[in-house]
């Protein structure tokens, strides 16, 4: 049984009628979302790099006596990384907050108002039925079997 959906023609229609409305606005495509998907991933890459650099300088103790170990030159290089690593991941919270509250959301609020009622209720009906095509896949990949391709 295959079963087949597609939301891009109406992304595509969409566009087309109603993509002008989003030229004046640097930081929307022609759907309203954010050109640059990419910032927070910088976030999640500092988030993992800290907690990396954290694990790695731990305070090592002696098996003998245990007491701490004195410090070597590696683990001060160490440490100064670890702080770095701690100021970037507040950077990179810090820019994309500015990014999403600053920049993006105001351009959006000014474009969604901007846009006629049935662009808007358009809109609506396709980040709707995105959002229920990703409930749907998720559900036919967990539910798949032999001779059940549900291609979505």
């Amino acid at each position: 049984m295959n079963i087949g959906i597609t939301t891009t023609n109406s992304q595509a229609n969409f566009i087309s009628k109603y993509g002008s409305y989003a030229a004046p606005y640097t930081a929307l495509d022609g759907l309203g979302h954010p050109r640059n998907k990419y910032y927070p991933l910088v976030s999640v890459g500092a988030f993992v790099f800290m907690f990396v650099m954290l694990i790695l300088t731990k305070e090592k103790l002696d098996p003998m006596t245990n007491k701490p170990l004195p410090e070597t030159t590696i683990d001060t290089i160490l440490k100064y990384i670890k702080y770095f690593s701690f100021a970037l991941f507040l950077g990179s919270l810090g820019f994309n907050g500015y990014m999403y509250f600053l920049v993006y959301l105001p351009q959006y609020t000014k474009w969604i108002q901007a846009l006629p009622d049935a662009a808007r209720t358009e809109l609506l009906a396709i980040n709707t039925l995105n959002a229920v095509m990703s409930n749907v896949s998720q559900a036919a990949n967990a539910y798949s079997g032999p001779g059940i391709n549900i291609r979505l």
